[in-house]
């Protein structure tokens, strides 16, 4: 047989007319997924753009707030870089709503339509990232489907006041992207790196990703400072799926310590930015009082709430029912539930870390989930609340990340794996669909939210009181005083509750009863006056 001659021209084969068009093929598939994703995000969270401000946290944040209000002046950004109010440090969070203010005014959908764009931008980073850590491009579409639909993250976008959460979200999801472009860039050919299959779209120094990714970790911390814990989330995606800690193929030198010393000694400036940061918001919440003492809640009720609180999100996460927008402290832990929830972590975490051995995914996804829920899990207790849905923006990817990639790793030898991880998908996203528009729909206005929130825990004195509020302002003190007595038998030292059903009691002409309300309100709270 004659060889062919290598040098002649010959038509292409359709094999190489397929090898030379992959690139525009995979190009077409990226556009098609984020195209896909924008369309979800929106037609999912597009009702909230019809929604009102409510009365928690927006008047201090946005409607009450006459530094926001004024929109961006001189005298504003510095206000919104020096202030504290709140307890927080958080300047791009305030920027980002008196830009709102400058553009909306008061209009309450202006600022909806802002954080819906902000959660679909996250959307987008969070696949570009993961897409480029993992070379994986319809797993990582099926993480951010995922985050951009569950109904546990409708509390980030459809309340006005927790703009610092998609905001910071955003940030720390381009500081990802950019890691990953640092990481890979110097090994792009390394078989040891899980994307270095792919071409570079930039084509920098790798010292620029670096910065970059700096440069958006610090913005993420001054969005909201409880993402300190990206450093330790940089080590994780370094052992999988970068595999930084394997020496490669291409640069064998380095022994295992070094090359472990180097990857904690580039970690070094971003964990001092999330000191410094840390610190900071710290001494604000104590600045106001939002940092609660040992009588007020102590450490093994801490403990105890917080081994509750992370069933409860693992549990919320794959069967999110009965969300509310505050879940009121319990002032008695039963031991049963305490050692069981603790009992299932531990086991949990000792499967999940041995099964990471050989499937690392595994340990990584758990990993992700539990560090970056340690800031807001209650061990140091801010606010009353016992857990919070938007506490779970971040963790939550770690679960996906880790449920994805073992469902593909476990049907890969299926013989229609693609059809039926294709069927599954596609009723979850359905599910989510439905579950999170029907969530919307109770951000609708402050009655419709605290009237869901009472139908679905017990004991909440706060929202209580936040619905007698509103039924006040509309002039029904009936109704109102109901849940004003009402908050009063769940905390009888309410100081709040007390003046307001003194006003009621007042404007019906009761006033021994309204001036009892009023004297137990100052000694509850002396300066109340």
């Amino acid at each position: 047989m004659a060889k062919p001659d290598l040098n002649s021209k010959q038509l292409p084969t359709p094999a190489g007319a397929q090898a030379a068009h992959l690139p525009i093929v995979q190009r077409l598939n990226l556009a098609a997924i984020c195209l896909g994703l924008v369309v979800l995000v929106v037609w999912a969270f597009w009702p909230s753009v019809s929604n009102d401000f409510v009365s928690l946290d927006d008047p201090m944040y946005v409607s009450g707030n006459v530094h926001v209000l004024g929109g961006l002046t001189w005298p504003g950004i510095g206000w919104a870089i020096t202030n504290l109010d709140g307890g927080f440090w958080h300047p791009l969070t305030w920027l980002s709503l008196m830009l709102d203010c400058q553009m909306f005014g008061l209009r309450a959908g202006g600022h909806h339509l802002v954080s819906l764009l902000l959660h679909v931008t996250t959307t987008l980073v969070l696949f570009l990232a993961f897409r480029r850590l993992t070379g994986a491009t319809w797993s990582s579409a099926a993480i951010a489907a995922l985050f951009a639909l569950h109904p546990l993250h409708v509390e980030s976008v459809a309340w006005v006041s927790d703009r610092k959460d998609v905001l910071a979200a955003l940030f720390w999801m381009l500081a990802l992207l950019m890691y990953a472009q640092y990481a890979q860039k110097p090994r792009a050919k390394s078989p040891a790196s899980a994307g270095g299959n792919q071409k570079s779209a930039f084509h920098l120094p790798s010292s620029i990703f670096y910065l970059l990714s700096l440069l958006f970790f610090a913005c993420s911390l001054m969005s909201k400072a409880t993402v300190l814990t990206l450093p330790f989330i940089f080590l994780l995606l370094d052992w999988w799926p970068l595999r930084r800690f394997q020496r490669s193929t291409l640069n064998p030198e380095p022994s295992p310590t070094r090359q472990s010393l180097t990857l904690l000694l580039e970690k070094l400036p971003f964990l001092a930015v999330a000191v410094l940061v840390g610190l900071v918001s710290v001494y604000g919440q104590k600045q106001v009082g939002a940092i609660h003492g040992g009588a007020q809640f102590p450490v093994g009720g801490r403990i105890a709430n917080a081994a509750l609180s992370f069933v409860h999100y693992l549990a919320q996460t794959f069967w999110p029912v009965d969300l509310a927008v505050y879940y009121p402290y319990p002032e008695n832990f039963s031991p049963g539930p305490v050692t069981g929830a603790a009992l299932l972590g531990l086991i949990a975490s000792v499967l999940l870390l041995w099964a990471g051995r050989r499937r690392p995914y595994l340990a990584v996804g758990w990993l992700w989930y539990v560090v970056t829920l340690l800031p807001v899990i209650g061990l140091v207790q801010v606010g009353g609340q016992s857990r919070a849905d938007r506490f779970t923006y971040v963790p939550s990817v770690g679960l996906f990340l880790l449920v994805v990639w073992a469902v593909h790793d476990f049907t890969k030898r299926w013989r229609y794996q693609v059809a039926c991880l294709s069927s599954v998908a596609v009723l979850l996203i359905a599910v989510c669909l439905v579950l999170t528009r029907r969530q919307l729909g109770y951000w609708r206005d402050s009655e419709s939210l605290y009237r869901h929130t009472l139908s679905v825990t017990e004991d909440n004195c706060v929202i209580d009181y936040n619905l007698g509020n509103v039924l006040l302002r509309r002039g029904q003190m009936d109704e109102a005083k109901l849940y004003f007595e009402k908050a009063l038998r769940i905390q009888p030292d309410y100081a709040d509750a007390h003046n307001n059903l003194g006003n009621i009691l007042l404007q019906k002409g009761r006033e021994d009863e309204a001036i009892a309300h009023f004297e137990t309100a100052l000694e509850i709270r002396p300066a109340f006056a």
